[in-house]
């Protein structure tokens, strides 16, 4: 591990939670044991985990350089859910699970939750530019997040158009959410679910 890493990690480790405001938002940084992490559900359904050699590697070499983010789990004390980071959260569990005893607990930021929908919306934010997606996680991603927006809508919680909260989101130009949107409301599910196996692309 070089200096850089070393110290960063030895930083996090020494303090028991330190304050940073990322976008104005306060969140707390700190050491969490990787074994009381939770995984949505529904992050399955969007992501895939894929290959981690190289970011296994990466990791065992210069120490993990990006803290997870995470937000409390209601009703269950010391329990949180990653919002974002679970590649990485999965190559320290093999390099811990290996030996690597540095990587039993890993450095969080602490997001509040702001409710289901919210939570959903912001784990689909946190991801949707931090990763290299699929054509399959593309349409995934989209459903979901139009989805809990929707939702937001029909409760009176968002101002404007669904669509056009998408598109921000997701970076999205009008052209490409509404070839999504064709493709997502498509009643041929063979269709879909050959987009989502990689055997056929968004312009096919």
């Amino acid at each position: 591990m070089n200096n850089m890493s070393t110290g960063l990690l030895n930083s996090l480790m020494n303090a028991q939670s330190q304050t940073v405001t990322p976008s104005g938002q306060q969140m707390q940084v700190v050491m969490i044991p990787s074994r009381i992490f939770f995984k949505d559900p529904a992050t399955a359904e969007i992501y895939t985990i894929g290959n981690m050699d190289g970011l296994k590697d990466d990791i065992l070499q210069h120490g993990l350089r990006q803290p997870l983010e995470v937000i409390p789990v209601e009703g269950e004390p010391n329990r949180y859910m990653l919002i974002s980071g679970h590649r990485r959260w999965a190559a320290c569990g093999i390099l811990s699970a290996c030996g690597e005893s540095r990587f039993d607990a890993l450095p969080c930021l602490i997001r509040e939750s702001h409710g289901k929908l919210d939570d959903r919306i912001a784990l689909i934010t946190a991801n949707a530019t931090a990763r290299d997606l699929t054509d399959g996680e593309r349409l995934a991603q989209y459903e979901a997040l139009k989805d809990a927006l929707t939702k937001k809508k029909a409760a009176g919680q968002l101002e404007g158009k669904v669509r056009d909260e998408v598109c921000r989101i997701l970076g999205l130009s009008t052209g490409a959410a509404a070839r999504l949107n064709v493709i997502a409301f498509c009643e041929n599910e063979v269709i879909k679910e050959r987009l989502k196996a990689g055997e056929i692309g968004l312009m096919e």
